[in-house]
């Protein structure tokens, strides 16, 4: 079910000769939510990797492309705000010893709410989708990164182009809610070409948790057009996860007008106006060009364009929910 989350943040006009405006005052950094999954290992390495799904290998022939499902249990989220939070971002960290790098050419990546659990996942993937699913990645060109090591450093969180080597930056993000179920990670995996061509010497490893019973398993195929997968097992993808919550917009005034600043993230976030408000309201996205830094979007509206009362709102529309086999590995 696709739903329109929309908050209404400011009245900006002239009034008596005086412009006025409301806002509440602007955090220097957005309340963005970043934890890993599994948990223990944000700090710590779990040294166990692999090839699947970035740079797989079959006996054989050689590179394949690759389809993916992978759970997260539920109650890996306990930092998730309540009530729920956009899934904007998912950063993959590389494997030990994976000293290669891939690029992957139209990478889909598909989110949903799912109610199987990890070791639940069927072997049919069209079985595991929830009903909210997103298409929430598209990338024409995507690097995917190993780990050269050392195998015992950790690096500070977020450090680009260190740990998390392999960023997902997600448009439309997921409104992800634990009570709801599990979060299924769903990737389509063309054939890469790797940095380095030679697979055996210079495999490209990304980082696993393979231990039954924990918040993690797998389903894959070594084949991007699969209906079944042919590795099923309690294997998967250590990540860091990004949330963020239904973005607030903040207000200032400006010499000659004001300024309209809200965080990228959720990245369909959409600044619209209307010149009233309630059931007679008419809002159309407003005709702006959006300067952007690391973490904020900026509008400035002059004040010629601020000579009657008018509204503006923050709105974004997404979908919310109410064993080893030969080639993977």
């Amino acid at each position: 079910m696709t739903r329109l989350f929309c908050r209404i943040e400011l009245l900006a006009g002239l009034l008596a000769g005086s412009l006025v405006y409301s806002s509440q005052a602007r955090p220097a950094v957005p309340d963005l939510h970043l934890f890993a999954v599994p948990e223990l290992w944000e700090t710590n390495k779990s040294r166990q990797v692999s090839r699947t799904p970035f740079g797989n290998v079959k006996s054989g022939v050689g590179l394949t492309s690759v389809r993916y499902q992978q759970v997260y249990a539920a109650s890996e989220f306990g930092k998730v705000p309540e009530g729920g939070a956009f899934l904007s971002r998912i950063d993959i960290r590389g494997g030990c010893g994976g000293a290669n790098a891939a690029f992957i050419t139209n990478l889909v990546v598909k989110l949903s709410t799912t109610h199987r659990g990890p070791d639940q996942l069927s072997s049919i993937f069209s079985e595991n989708s929830g009903s909210d699913e997103v298409v929430a990645f598209r990338a024409e060109t995507w690097l995917a990164r190993g780990d050269t090591g050392p195998c015992d450093f950790i690096p500070p969180r977020g450090e680009p182009g260190v740990d998390w080597v392999s960023p997902m930056y997600f448009n439309p993000a997921l409104f992800y809610d634990p009570r709801k179920g599990n979060l299924l990670l769903d990737l389509t995996v063309p054939e890469p070409r790797l940095d380095v061509e030679d697979y055996n010497e210079f495999p490209l490893f990304s980082e696993v948790v393979a231990t039954a019973g924990d918040a993690l398993s797998r389903v894959a195929a070594a084949d991007m057009n699969a209906v079944e997968a042919d590795l099923v097992d309690s294997a998967g993808l250590v990540a860091l996860f990004w949330f963020a919550p239904l973005p607030q917009l903040y207000v200032s005034s400006e010499t000659n007008g004001i300024q309209l600043v809200w965080s990228t993230d959720p990245r369909q976030s959409r600044l619209q106006v209307s010149t009233q408000v309630g059931a007679e309201s008419v809002w159309k996205d407003f005709p702006a060009d959006h300067g952007n830094d690391q973490f904020w979007r900026v509008v400035t509206v002059p004040s010629d364009q601020l000579t009657k009362q008018q509204f503006f709102r923050l709105c974004l529309e997404t979908t919310s929910s109410g064993g080893s086999a030969a080639g993977l590995k």
